[in-house]
């Protein structure tokens, strides 16, 4: 799958939820040369059990209504058990993230907005 620019708008969106049984990979703005405003959610979910990697660069949730950068956003990955990778520098207004209880999880790499981090299982023995 190729770099993903944009999501596909729903106004008034509480939660982005990702999902699909073949989806291996979520990029978007992987080496972070761009400043792109990416989801209309306060809350993103990735249901897709087969993500392996999940990379989203300098990219932040924006009220659609407004038009503002939110005060925050949270990206939900608990389901994502076959992660190996998380790049999530230079979302900065990402305070939360929620990570899954896996073994195969290699490398995270958060924004430094990041004041909640949820981590489950064996991923203290892993990074």
């Amino acid at each position: 799958m190729g770099d993903l620019d944009s999501t596909h708008k729903q106004p008034d969106m509480a939660t982005m939820t990702i999902s699909g049984s073949r989806l291996r990979e979520i990029t978007v703005n992987e080496d972070g040369s761009k400043s792109t405003a990416l989801w209309e959610a306060p809350t993103v979910v990735a249901n897709a059990q087969n993500i392996e990697r999940f990379i989203i660069r300098n990219a932040n949730y924006i009220n659609e209504v407004s038009g503002t950068k939110a005060v925050s956003s949270r990206i939900d990955l608990s389901k994502c058990v076959r992660l190996r990778e998380i790049d999530l520098r230079g979302c900065s207004n990402l305070v939360g993230v929620a990570i899954p209880k896996t073994n195969s999880l290699l490398s995270i790499k958060l924004p430094s907005s990041l004041t909640d981090l949820v981590i489950e299982g064996k991923n203290i023995e892993t990074l």
